[in-house]
Parts: structure tokens; sequence; C-alpha cells
């Protein structure tokens, strides 16, 4: 459960879902409808974006470390 809670802060579970959900309404209302590549644009985009928020964890751990407010992250 510990590792579970990490995970969904590593990767910014809430920033990932809600950039997804925005994506996907516009795909799917260009597209016309929804599809089955729906699904795929949208676990797709939120692997990316998972990843996007946890390598930027990453980078950022030195300058985090330093300053009061993210220190203990």
């Amino acid at each position: 459960m510990k590792r579970l809670k990490e995970m969904t802060a590593l990767i910014k579970i809430r920033i990932a879902l809600l950039s997804t959900l925005s994506a996907v309404t516009v795909f799917v209302v260009a597209a016309g409808g929804f599809s089955v590549k729906s699904i795929l644009f949208a676990c797709s985009l939120f692997i990316l974006a998972s990843g996007s928020a946890a390598l930027n964890q990453y980078q950022e751990r030195k300058k985090d470390a330093l300053m009061e407010r993210t220190r203990r992250r």
C-alpha cells in the first residue's frame, strides 16, 4: 500500500489524469466520436504524462532538497 502511495505521488496522478482527460476530450470531438483509437490515445498519453512527471521529480531532486517547502519530498 505504501509503495502504491509513493508511485501515485511520483507520477502526479491527478495532473496526469486531468491532462489526459482534456486531451482525450479534444481527440474525441475532433474524431467525431469515441473509438478504439481514443482508448489507445488515452493510455499512451497517460503513460507519457506519468513518465514526464516522474522524470521531472528525478531531475529536480537536488534543487528540492535545498528549499524548505520541498525538502521532505
